[in-house]
Formats: C-alpha cells, sequence, structure tokens
C-alpha cells in the first residue's frame, strides 16, 4: 500500500470495496439464474463463480492517541486490517472526545455486507465489505480510510488534503451515490504535468463512475459501466500545465461543465459534457509519471437543504425518458436530492440515507427501494424489510415525514409480499406498482410500458410512474 499524509474530513459512506451490476437499458445484468446478460439474451456465463470467504468483522479497536486524532483498527475474520482516525473536540469545543460505541451488520447481499459504526456521540457512519466469490476471499483491499468523524465538519462541504501523491496513489473524499447539483474542486502543485496524467472525478472502476484524466495535451472525460463499457470524450485543453493546477467540475443533471487553469495565465473550460459520476469516491490520483504536492479537494451537493429525499435504484435517471425521475425534472420539480444506482440494494440504499443525514434534514423522504431486493413466492424480503424499518425510523427521529412506494412486479420479479407491508404500513406511500401493473399474479404490465428486459420501465411506463408521483405526494411539485 502506498501511504500519503492525509488530512482535513472525511465523512459520509466508506467503501471499502463494492462490486455493482447494471440493470440499466441494454447494460449488462445478472439474471435470475446467475449468469450475465447482455442485451436481454443468456451469455452463459455465471456472475458468481465458486464462493471464496465472506468476511465478518471481528473486533474494532482504538490503537494510539495522537495530538486531537485516535486512531482505530478494524480486523476481518480473513486476518485484513483496515485503520482509521476520529478527530477529537478541539479549539474550545468543550473538549468532546467521541469514542467507538459499536460496530453491527446492519443488511447483506451477495455482493456486500455493510456496517454501521455507532460513536459516543449518537452520530454513526458506514462501510461495506466485498463478500467472497469466484473463489476469492472477500475484503481485497488494505487501504487506511483517514479521518471518519470529525466535529469541525463544516455543514454540508467534505474536504480531505495531502502533502503528497506519488505515482499511483490517491487522495479521496468517501464514496456517495448522490446524481445531480454537486460540485467538486481540486488543486495541486507540480513542477511539470510532462508525460504524467492526473485523474479527478466520482469514482474509477464502479458501476456509473465518470471522471477525467489530464496529460500534456489533452482533457479526456470517461464515464465507466464495465471494463467492456467504457464511454470516452477527448478534448485538447492546450494549456502549458506547471506550477499548479486547479481544477472545477460542476454536475448539474446528467451533465457538467468543467474548468482547469495552471499558471500559463487563461482557463480551458468543457461545457455540458455527459456526466453519471454516481458512485465510488471523489477522488484526485497521481496516476503515472507525475508527483502532486499540497493537493487539496473539496466536495459538495446544493440538493442537502432540498425538502425532499429520495433513495432509488436503476429506475432513478435524470436524463433517460424512460426513467420516470428525467419526466420529473423536465417538468420543473427540481427541489430534490436523489441518491442511487443501477443494482442498488435496500442495504446500500439506507446506509447513503443515514450518511447524508449528516449533511441536512428534509422535510420529505421518499423511499423507492426493493427492486433488487425480490421477495420469495410466500415471504418479504428480510434485507429490504430490515433497511425500510430503518428508514422509518431515522426519519421518525428527526421529524420527516416517511413517504413509502410499492415496487412493481415483473414477470421475472416478485415484489407482491414488500407491496402488501406498504400498503398496510400505516405510512404515506406512493403506488407504483398500482400505475403499470395489469396483473398482479403474473407481474405482466399493460401494454408498451414495460421495456424487453422484463425489469424496467419503457418511456410510457416511466410516464406512468412520473404521474402516479404527482398524484400520491403532490408536495414534490411544490418549491
Amino acid at each position: 500500500m502506498k501511504l500519503m499524509k492525509l488530512f482535513g474530513i472525511i465523512l459520509l459512506v466508506l467503501s471499502l470495496s463494492l462490486s455493482a451490476v447494471s440493470c440499466s437499458g441494454d447494460a449488462p445484468y445478472i439474471g435470475e439464474n446467475g449468469n450475465w446478460f447482455v442485451d436481454g439474451e443468456d451469455t452463459g456465463v455465471s456472475a458468481t463463480g465458486k464462493d471464496g470467504a465472506s468476511p465478518t468483522v471481528e473486533s474494532i479497536d482504538k490503537i494510539s492517541s495522537v495530538g486531537n486524532v485516535d486512531t482505530y483498527e478494524i480486523t476481518f475474520s480473513t486476518g485484513d486490517k483496515v485503520q482509521f482516525g476520529v478527530e477529537n473536540g478541539v479549539d474550545g469545543e468543550d473538549g468532546i472526545t467521541p469514542t467507538v460505541t459499536e460496530c453491527v451488520a446492519i443488511g447483506t447481499s451477495e455482493e456486500m455486507t455493510v456496517y454501521r459504526i455507532t460513536f459516543s456521540t449518537g452520530l454513526s457512519t458506514t462501510f461495506e465489505i466485498k463478500n467472497g466469490k469466484d473463489g476469492k476471499d472477500g475484503v481485497d483491499t488494505t487501504e487506511d480510510l483517514g479521518i471518519i468523524y470529525s466535529l469541525n465538519l463544516g455543514n454540508k462541504f467534505l474536504a480531505a488534503q495531502a502533502s503528497e501523491l506519488i505515482p499511483g496513489s490517491s487522495l479521496k473524499i468517501a464514496s456517495n451515490t448522490i446524481i445531480k447539483n454537486k460540485h467538486l474542486v481540486a488543486k495541486m502543485e507540480l513542477d511539470s504535468i510532462g508525460d504524467g496524467v492526473i485523474r479527478i472525478g466520482h469514482g474509477y472502476t464502479e458501476y456509473a463512475a465518470t471522471y477525467i484524466e489530464i496529460d500534456k495535451e489533452n482533457l479526456k472525460v470517461v464515464k465507466y459501466y464495465t471494463s467492456e463499457n467504457i464511454v470516452e470524450q477527448k478534448y485538447v485543453h492546450g494549456l502549458n500545465i506547471k506550477d499548479f493546477l486547479t481544477v472545477n467540475i460542476d454536475v448539474g443533471a446528467g451533465y457538467a461543465n468543467i474548468q482547469i487553469m495552471t499558471s500559463s495565465g487563461f482557463m480551458y473550460t468543457v461545457k455540458n459534457v455527459s456526466w453519471d459520476g454516481r458512485q465510488g469516491s471523489p477522488h484526485v490520483e497521481a496516476v503515472s509519471n507525475v508527483t502532486l504536492k499540497n493537493v487539496s479537494l473539496k466536495w459538495n451537493c446544493d440538493d442537502y437543504s432540498s425538502k425532499v429525499w429520495m433513495v432509488g435504484d436503476s429506475y432513478f435517471n435524470v436524463s433517460d425518458p424512460s426513467r420516470w425521475p428525467s419526466h420529473l425534472l423536465q417538468s420543473g420539480y427540481t427541489d430534490n436530492l436523489m441518491m442511487g444506482y443501477p443494482g442498488m440494494a435496500s442495504s446500500k440504499g439506507i446506509a447513503e440515507f443515514e450518511a447524508a443525514l449528516h449533511y441536512g434534514t428534509p422535510v420529505y423522504a421518499f423511499w423507492c427501494m426493493g427492486m433488487n431486493d425480490m421477495d420469495g413466492d410466500n415471504s418479504i424480503n428480510s434485507n429490504w424489510l430490515s433497511a425500510t424499518e430503518r428508514f422509518i425510523e431515522l426519519c421518525e427521529a428527526r421529524g420527516i415525514e416517511v413517504i413509502l412506494s410499492t415496487i412493481p412486479s415483473t414477470p421475472t420479479r416478485n415484489n407482491r409480499m414488500k407491496n402488501e407491508w406498504v400498503r398496510n404500513s400505516g405510512y404515506r406511500y406512493v403506488d407504483f406498482d398500482k400505475a403499470v401493473v395489469a396483473n398482479q399474479n403474473t407481474g405482466e404490465w399493460y401494454f408498451g410500458m414495460l421495456y424487453k428486459d422484463n425489469v424496467h420501465p419503457a418511456k410510457s411506463g416511466a410516464q406512468a410512474l412520473y404521474m402516479q408521483v404527482l398524484i400520491d405526494f403532490p408536495e414534490i411539485m411544490c418549491d
């Protein structure tokens, strides 16, 4: 592991390792038989392979205290050890010393187990460990996590600094899955970029990651979905990059404006670039042949102050007309925070929601999870139920109005048990299932509303889902 000196503030959801599968449009996805499907056709290739060891957390111990930072170490059943820091009260903050009081699993899936660390102050954060598959043990990283809790955390703003990044090392802010209206700015010093490459963005090899790579001639925008599905756009920046480099990435709803500047005296700008970037960590990396010094990275999101927060999966997309949120935004109903990505399970969704609550408190919280947590024939999905009950608990503790949703069953995915639970819960809900499903026994949708993959809506299905939101949750239309 390459070491770097890490300062600053890193909160939100921590990610040790995350392997997400897409079910969006024509992208590859895992079918019910466990094989990869491409364009709706079974490739015959297993997505899981033979199971390896799925790690568990065996202990979490404080191993040192230096200045106002306590260092903890997590020990996994595989023998891996990962460290993180807790920053204590400084600058007259009453000498508060937060300690770790609990570390428990809050959800699990084939891909990962999500753990929650709770501090003595009542705040908590989460991290994931990758479960064993393809004959390999989980926890395939020993990278330390940096400071994950700070009493000096500014409202809505995350920041991190490194004194030096040598080739192959990176500076990260903890991962998040927020989709729109976010800003990433970085500044670094360097002698000259020479033959070097610098990477800056949101995620790297996670599904739906987007980043830029800068070399001496080009600025390249990369949208990563799988190793075989990478979309690149290249621009000639014309800068002589030396002394320093400043980068600003403003992400709107499916697009970004990018600015880079160096000591040569002018700023290069690219506008309205297609951008996803909703999984993984905001980061700066000295990819190769360049050393960066005094690196500063900052990230924030305008939507933390929105009155409506929404948690979803591949049904969330802000620019695709076959996804209902795109119609919401096109109609001018933009006062909302959206988080989620294709393939996201409820255990990850609740972790994302809980972490975001450190930066704001909405009036309404809209829970749209469950398509990736299918029910049994006669049993509700326990991971979905646990995450949904936690969602309700978090909302009620903060005076947030709960808005649940039914999840449409399809010919290949049964959600009937969770829908029955939602309808009998006593909480408000958006009846997505009613909007599109014509036959509750078979999961058949109304004609033309279901895409050929038998999982996602077609454009008319997305429009029906959008209209159901307006009927059942009209407050989403109010600024």
